[in-house]
């Protein structure tokens, strides 16, 4: 008599078991439209892994396999990207270029625009790239859902003596959703910077100088670029958007 019940209260808790977990997985939270990251230390020679990167690597490879054959390989991304170190006057005429206000400001000079690529995406690229000196990068970085892209565009360099590396290393992680890409971006640019002539007449000494690293998390939207001004001592700025906006 209690066996039947038993199991049907059996199936009923598994049955619920299930829906929570579907719930979860299918759940995706409101997030802002900017946030600005804390980069690990020592970034990019080290970085910090979670815990779901640190479960992910103990997956046997069949399982990998049988992931990839259920639900499919991963989504690929591919983002156009422009990178420039430019003048305080750019960075005042850039900024003025959007229509609409920032999306993300604070007091360590980092500024971030979400902009339609119809509403004057065409003026700012062109305008960005008149601001260019010598340090303009216009890559194009492919990547997977989920799958972190660290670009690093650097040359050797002695500073006394020392060898030391100048120039631009960039990370972008990709996380597609229903609507829209959550993109976590992370910059930094080396330079080697000559010091003012001594009045002893001694020989100009060099030192290096480094503009971040700095780190956004941004909601980008179908047809939606990002605008990015960090001040960091040389200003920096970055103007990307997916080359085609790829459905989850």
């Amino acid at each position: 008599m209690h066996k039947p019940r038993r199991r049907r209260k059996i199936v009923l808790c598994a049955l619920a078991v299930v829906l929570v977990l579907v719930a979860i997985l299918l759940y995706e939270p409101k997030r802002p439209p900017v946030v600005r990251l804390t980069v690990p230390e020592g970034w990019p020679s080290s970085t910090k892994v979670s815990l779901a990167d640190r479960i992910a690597r103990l997956k046997p490879m069949w399982l990998l396999r049988l992931q990839s054959q259920l639900f499919g390989p991963r989504r690929q991304v591919i983002l156009e990207s422009t990178l420039v170190e430019i003048s305080e006057r750019s960075a005042v005429e850039l900024a003025e270029l959007p229509s609409n206000p920032p999306a993300w400001q604070d007091t360590n000079g980092l500024r971030v625009w979400i902009v339609h690529t119809n509403a004057g995406w065409k003026g700012i690229g062109e305008r960005l790239s008149e601001s260019a000196g010598r340090n303009q990068m216009r890559p194009r970085i492919q990547t997977s859902d989920g799958v972190q892209a660290t670009l690093s565009v650097q040359q050797p360099m002695t500073n006394g003596g020392v060898p030391v590396l100048t120039g631009w290393v960039v990370g972008m992680l990709p996380r597609l959703q229903k609507a829209s890409i959550d993109l976590s971006v992370t910059l930094m640019h080396t330079d080697l910077e000559t010091d003012p002539a001594s009045s002893n007449g001694s020989s100009r000494s060099s030192h290096l100088h480094t503009n971040g690293p700095v780190a956004a998390r941004i909601q980008l939207t179908n047809g939606c670029g990002v605008l990015m001004i960090y001040d960091g001592g040389r200003r920096l700025g970055v103007l990307l958007h997916p080359a085609k906006f790829p459905a989850k």
